[in-house]
Parts: C-alpha cells; structure tokens; sequence
C-alpha cells in the first residue's frame, strides 16, 4: 500500500510530460539553430575563416561568463596555480572539437553533417566500455544503433562525396567523444562545474588560437572581408560567436546513457526538506534529549537513530567548522552549490554493480552488499533551523558509509571505532570524539591489542594527515580507482600498512 506521504512526494517531484516534452523541442530548436547560423556565416556569407570564427567564439565564452561570474549569474571557482594542470589536456581537446566542428559545418551539408555527428555517440559508448569499462544496456546500445541508422536514412538523398568535409566531421566526433571520456576518467575538472571548464579552456587557448590565426594568414583574410559593413552578416557573426551549445542547459528529458547519478535533490529540495522535517525544542529538551540518546548510544550502538539525535544536538559548533573546510575547497564548494544526496532515489546501486573490480563505485556496492546496509537508512537532520549546517550534518551521516570504503574498513566494533577516529579528527564533531573515546572499551582483549598496536596509530595518521574527506564529491568518482583515490587523499591503506602484521577479523 502506498502511503499519504509517498504520493505527497510523488506528486511534488511530479513533472508534467508536457512540459518535459516542450523542454527537450526547445534545446533541439536551439541548438539546430546554432548550427544553421555557423552554416550561414561560413557558407552562405563565404566567410573565409572558420578558425577566426573559432576565434570570435573564444574571446565571447571569455567576456560573456566573466560578466556572469561577477554579476553571480554563474558560479565557478576561480583561477588558481592549479587550475591548468587540473585540466588539461582538454583545452586542447576542447579546441580540436571546436575548430573541426566549424569546419566540418562549412564543407558539409547539414544532413550529412547531422549524419556523421551522430557517430559521435557510437564513438563515446566504444570508448566508455574500452577505458572505464561501463557497459551500456541492450536497450540503450539500440537506441544508438536507431538514431544512427534515422539519421543515414534522413541524408539518404545527399550523397556528394566531399573528403575534407568528412576527414572534419569525423575528427570532432573522435574529439567529442574523447572529451566525455577523458572528463570522467580525469575527475579533478569536475568541480570546476560545465561553465568553469568552458571559461578555463577558452581562457587558455585564447593565444594558441590567435597565433594559429595569423600563422595560416586566415587573420589576415578576415580583415580583409568586404562584409563587415554589412549589418545582416554582423548579426549573425556575433550570433555565431555568443551562442555556444555549451552555454545550453540540456532539459530535464535529455540524459547522457551512462550517467550513474538518477534524479538527484537538488538545492532547493534540500531546503524544503529540512523545513518539513524541522522539530523545534527548547534548552531543556536539548539537554534530556542529548544526556538520552548519549546513553542508549554508549549501551546500544547499533541505535542509529539515537546516534543520528546526538550527532544534531551536540554538533552545531562542528558542522561549522566543516562548513569552512568545504568552503576552503573548490570541490566542496561545489557540493555546497548543489546540495546532493546519497540514497537509493539519486545514486544507480544497480549500475554500480556492473562497475570494474577496483573502482570506488564497485567497492561502494560491494560494501552496502557484504555488510547488509542502504544509504537509505541515514534520516533527514531534525532538530537544526540553519539550512546550511544541516546540510553539512546531513552530508557526513550519508558519506560515513562511502568513508568505510575508502578506508576499506568493515562494519564490526573495531571497524567502526577506527573510522570513529579518523571522524573526530578532521570533523570535530561530539559525537564521533565519544565513538571514538568510548567504543574501545567495547573490544574484547584481542581486538583491543590489535587496536592498541595496529588500528589507533594508522587512525591517527589518517586522520591528521589525509584530505578532509567530507570535501570529496563522491558522486562524481564511482569509476576512479580506490587506489588512486587513496593515493590522492594521501591514505595508506590499512590492507597494505599493516600487511604480515596483523591478521584482519
């Protein structure tokens, strides 16, 4: 039977197909229109550069998202020392898609050109399987097989052959689909978030490109063009250099075949969350509510509701310290923006599954399997008004499990008090500095000895020496590998550290 509750949200989270549909129509319109106008200044106008068209549509992504940034229209973190090396090498992919997608909208007619895009994502889902080993669906894989075979039909009729044409088109599908996989498998770019990545990458190929332009004299034959008094030819240049399919925000019905993340709280959904959920209580109740659920928690650990109270009543003055720390970082900012959440509504646990050996989302889900556990059972904050410290409470409770795996220690008592003391160190929180303090007297004499020699120390280190791991978008990691991930986290593993001197449970 499904409660009053589940159809109050269903019907909230409800979106009218309608709308989804006008959605999607839209984009389309909007990004046919984009190239129909790349079409008509190459072609129809015979501008005889499409580099200085690539050009002019640098210097526009530089001004138009600068302008936005400061007027706060678009957030993105700003340049740091590391930015480039974060990014690269895809300014030079982004680019190499730019350039050979210009060319290919002048040497191509736009059915053939629509044609041989769509290879595009053939090449994408090939190069997913062969370098992060995602496996697309028997549905989705015919999908793709359907839109290629409707768009060879619909350019059925346009067969003149034009070798330069196709060379280009088929470079910027090999750069398209290499810019989706490189950005999966070099996750630093992600907290740079679509706008940062498109502003940097310009940012940073502005002078390649102007040296290219004057190299090959296509500068030159710009200035040169007899049409720059015409008004109709420079609205629609500008038109070619200010709209960029980048600066599209693809509608809600569009979804990318291997996306792992499903319909996810965004910003306000938290908010409106936390208001419902919200419980106010007076000095006094704090104080028996917390003596309480600090007992039952001593006596009872497996009480997760219990410590889920402590952790809101006593943690105030933590979270915003972990408020801070995520504000320090460009990825936790990011987090911070987006406000996402980790249950079995937002994150894919079946595609998980199917992740390679080795990777964060495969070691994700084998652990909620192994130890019988759902991101599920972490409860929405209650007793904090403050959206934004709630949400850094509500944060670390549903990435505790995701912390498990990247420490690659179990769910038993010597598992958990060791994470307890990683916790309590970087998030100063109450709650995990009595875990911490406390569970050990819960160990029985081995476990203790080993605790003592093996597990304290290791915590320690990991703890004041690792990256704040509540800043980690793990979200947009799944397919990183562990060990990298602990390599960048500046972790030693356990596993490796203690190897031939302790036995695990």
């Amino acid at each position: 039977m499904v409660s009053t509750n589940q159809v109050l949200e269903n019907d909230e989270n409800y979106v009218p197909l309608r709308k989804k549909l006008f959605s999607a129509v839209l984009y389309g319109v909007a990004s046919f229109m984009i190239t129909v106008v790349n079409k008509t200044v190459l072609t129809t106008y015979e501008f005889p550069s499409f580099q200085v068209v690539g050009l002019g549509q640098i210097i526009a992504s530089i001004v138009v998202l600068f302008i936005g940034k400061k007027l706060r229209l678009v957030r993105f973190p700003d340049l740091e020392r590391s930015t480039f090396r974060k990014i690269w090498p895809l300014p030079v992919i982004f680019i190499g898609n730019m350039l050979t997608g210009l060319a290919g909208t002048k040497e191509l007619s736009l059915p053939m050109f629509t044609v041989l895009r769509r290879f595009s994502i053939l090449m994408t889902m090939i190069a997913e399987l062969i370098v992060l080993g995602i496996k697309p669906s028997v549905g989705v894989q015919f999908s793709v097989y359907i839109m290629i075979f409707g768009a060879i039909i619909a350019a059925s009729n346009d067969l003149a052959f034009n070798l330069h044409g196709y060379i280009f088109i088929l470079l910027n599908d090999v750069f398209t689909s290499t810019n989706g996989v490189y950005m999966k498998k070099k996750l630093e770019t992600k907290e740079l978030g679509k706008y940062g990545l498109v502003y940097y990458n310009s940012l940073f190929m502005f002078i390649p490109a102007l040296i290219l332009c004057i190299i090959t004299g296509d500068l030159r034959l710009a200035y040169e063009y007899k049409l720059w008094g015409d008004l109709l030819f420079l609205t629609q240049f500008s038109l070619s250099c200010m709209l960029r399919k980048s600066f599209l925000p693809a509608p809600s019905v569009i979804r990318k075949y291997s996306v792992v993340v499903k319909e996810s709280s965004n910003y306000e959904d938290f908010e409106s969350d936390c208001k419902k959920s919200f419980i106010p209580i007076n000095g006094f109740q704090r104080t028996v509510l917390s003596a309480g659920s600090a007992l039952i928690s001593l006596f009872n650990p497996r009480r997760g509701d219990m410590i889920a109270c402590l952790g809101e009543l006593t943690g105030e003055q933590a979270a915003k310290y972990i408020l801070s720390r995520m504000e320090e970082s460009p990825e936790g900012t990011a987090i911070l923006q987006n406000r996402p959440r980790i249950n079995s509504k937002t994150v894919d646990l079946e595609r998980l599954k199917n992740y390679p050996e080795g990777t964060l989302g495969k070691a994700y889900s084998n652990f909620l399997l192994n130890n019988r556990v759902t991101p599920d059972s972490r409860p929405m904050v209650q007793f904090v008004e403050d959206v934004n410290i709630a949400y850094a409470i509500q944060r670390y409770r549903e990435v505790h499990d995701l912390i498990h795996t990247t420490l690659e220690m179990q769910t038993h008592m010597l598992g958990e008090v060791t994470v307890k003391w990683v916790e309590a160190i970087q998030t100063r929180l109450p709650m995990c500095i009595t875990g911490a303090l406390f569970g050990a007297t819960r160990l029985r004499p081995k476990h203790r000895n080993l605790y003592r020699k093996y597990y304290l120390p290791w915590a320690i280190e990991t703890g004041m020496n690792s990256n704040f791991l509540v800043n980690i978008y793990f979200e947009n990691r799944w397919d990183q590998s562990l060990m990298d991930l602990q390599q960048e986290l500046q972790i030693n593993s356990f596993q490796q550290s203690s190897k031939d001197k302790v036995v695990q449970i």
